[in-house]
């Protein structure tokens, strides 16, 4: 019986090469087969495979079905190849009820049609003919687009016979019907004992953007590593099994982590499990894909112990970083390039307002006691990162300028005693603000700048309109330190630092911070692989400039991890530093 099933199997395979190799190239798809279908993935018949009536004399015998419009260039895919194989139009519908009502080929997952799905893991794709309809299966864009892509490839102009009256019938055999499964990395992973496809995560009806592209992000890599597909609903749905409910959601497990009267602060993270589900609270992006991070692990690891966690995100995830400034230290200050509009990060799957929320956690995290931005545009970061650090941090005025360049303090700590703003040109500029302690009354000068992308050409001249601007701050405030942050877009060794420091006292931070305290890195540069956290270049970008006869600096520091690799192209920089008259003191 062994020896019937192997030889069937060889012959299924041999038929399916053949049958796809027919004909000349004017039969297959203008598109190659991803070549991530050749040797990392197996190719089955489906169960009970037989020959599918495609045409009969002249007429289709399907409607082509795709309710969701993620999946529709597809379907328009496979209309148009259809006519192109065997000049026969097949009718596209988006209407739910049509499979009611007529025989379709159903492209991606519909609600409530969903049984051609069950030997189908997270990657995977297939055709499959089942009760009256055709199935284009997958659980995304890219696996249906997949699963049309190979389909059509089998099809031969082979498959169409003539009839006398010269009309086409089209019947492909079932060799042209397939599941194609990936292997995975991680295999038989469970959670409480249970299969990790036998959860849903459920988002409460009114779940902002934030929870939905990390329910996804959740979603997308569990399944990416384990095959398992879970899917996310709306907690209106009632209760099916197992779930993983995120944030304040309708059912009573979840509800109990936000209790009345009481407010979860920024950061928080709470996680509780009963009867194999688990209930995610939580307060900010940060703390959510923290929350979900530990779980992903977990699934990784099979976890059967219960979940009984109130914790943080600086305590969860961020515990191994510098969130507690050096010691001996009057100052932290940080740096970070906030990108402009998302695109630039390979890898990322954050949409805007997620990555923006998350650099304002780092910075709640971290709470330097000022920060300079770059690329902080009104309409997308500054809207989104205000109401997340408004509580703590006041912007320095900026409307004088249209740039990126902007400025947060610590209002519960400095007063702004005064300020300014320079055109650089292109959407460049050079910020200012003195800040006083309020209780020290020590002050300081944060600069914040960002030089032209290009090349050391555009740079140069910028570099000296901010040379002219510091020599003239320094004759108004000649005994108060300076720090200028900002994505130089140069080297260490570049003309552009020595025009900007020309006549100055000044130096990047991480060429005086002591040895074992000056993190000095690649990880700044616009090509960071989010896969692999490194870059294409070999110097950084991103500096902090000092006066280094009132400034010392004790630490210098790059925050790297993969949470923030996903929300911004430039790792932030960090120093710690004391004041030169603090330390005479």
């Amino acid at each position: 019986m062994m020896k019937q099933t192997v030889a069937l199997l060889l012959l299924a395979v041999l038929l399916l090469v053949s049958c796809a190799g027919k004909g000349n190239g004017t039969d297959r798809t203008t598109s190659d087969v991803p070549s991530s279908a050749v040797g990392t993935e197996t190719s089955e018949l489906p169960p009970d495979a037989a020959e599918v009536p495609l045409v009969k004399d002249g007429e289709a015998l399907y409607t082509i079905l795709c309710t969701n419009r993620d999946y529709l260039t597809y379907a328009e895919t496979l209309q148009d190849k259809l006519y192109e194989k065997y000049s026969v139009p097949f009718s596209l519908s988006q209407r739910a009820g049509e499979a009611e009502s007529r025989a379709c080929i159903v492209v991606g997952q519909t609600a409530g049609l969903d049984a051609a799905y069950a030997d189908l893991t997270y990657s995977g794709y297939a055709v499959k003919s089942l009760g009256r309809h055709l199935w284009v299966c997958g659980y995304n864009a890219e696996t249906v687009g997949k699963a049309v892509q190979y389909w059509l490839s089998t099809m031969t102009k082979d498959c169409a016979t003539r009839g006398e009256d010269g009309r086409v019938s089209v019947t492909l055999p079932a060799t042209t019907l397939f599941v194609r499964n990936p292997k995975y990395l991680k295999n038989g992973c469970t959670l409480f004992g249970k299969k990790l496809s036998d959860y849903r995560l459920v988002l409460p009806e009114g779940s902002d953007e934030v929870a939905e592209n990390l329910a996804e992000n959740f979603q997308k890599e569990l399944g990416s590593n384990t095959g398992a597909y879970v899917a996310i609903v709306r907690d209106t749905e009632a209760v099916g099994g197992a779930e993983i409910q995120i944030g304040k959601t309708n059912r009573a497990e979840s509800a109990a982590l936000y209790p009345a009267g009481e407010t979860l602060e920024r950061g928080d993270i709470r996680m509780e499990s009963a009867n194999g589900s688990v209930s995610v609270g939580y307060c900010g992006a940060g703390a959510l894909y923290a929350a979900l991070d530990r779980l992903m692990e977990d699934c990784y690891q099979s976890r059967t112990e219960e979940y009984h966690v109130s914790t943080t995100l600086k305590t969860m995830y961020l515990s191994e970083q510098p969130l507690e400034r050096t010691e001996g230290a009057t100052l932290r200050i940080m740096s970070i390039n906030t990108l402009f509009a998302n695109g630039h990060i390979k890898g990322s799957r954050f949409t805007d307002r997620t990555r923006i929320e998350v650099i304002g956690d780092y910075c709640l995290a971290f709470l330097p006691d000022s920060v300079g931005l770059q690329e902080c545009i009104l309409n997308n970061n500054v809207k989104y990162l205000d109401p997340v650090i408004s509580e703590v941090y006041a912007w320095v005025p900026y409307d004088a300028v249209n740039s990126g360049e902007k400025t947060l303090y610590r209002k519960d700590k400095f007063d702004l005693k005064d300020h300014n703003i320079i055109d650089l040109g292109n959407n460049y500029a050079f910020q200012w603000a003195l800040l006083e302690d309020k209780t020290t009354h020590e002050r300081y000068i944060h600069g914040n700048v960002h030089y032209h992308y290009n090349t050391d050409a555009e740079r140069l001249p910028q570099a000296e309109k901010v040379n002219a601007e510091l020599k003239r701050i320094m004759e108004l405030y000649p005994d108060v330190a300076i720090a200028v942050t900002g994505d130089y877009n140069t080297y260490l060794d570049s003309p552009v630092h020595e025009a900007m420091t020309d006549g100055l006292a000044m130096r990047s931070a991480v060429t005086v911070a002591p040895e074992g305290m000056r993190d000095y890195n690649t990880l700044s540069w616009h090509t960071l692989d989010f896969h692999t956290f490194e870059t294409d270049g070999n110097q950084q970008l991103d500096h902090i400039m000092v006066t280094t006869d009132l400034l010392e600096v004790l630490r210098h520091k790059i925050v790297h991890d993969s949470l923030i690799a996903s929300a911004t192209d430039h790792y932030p920089v960090l120093i710690d530093v004391r004041l030169r008259t603090a330390a005479g003191a």
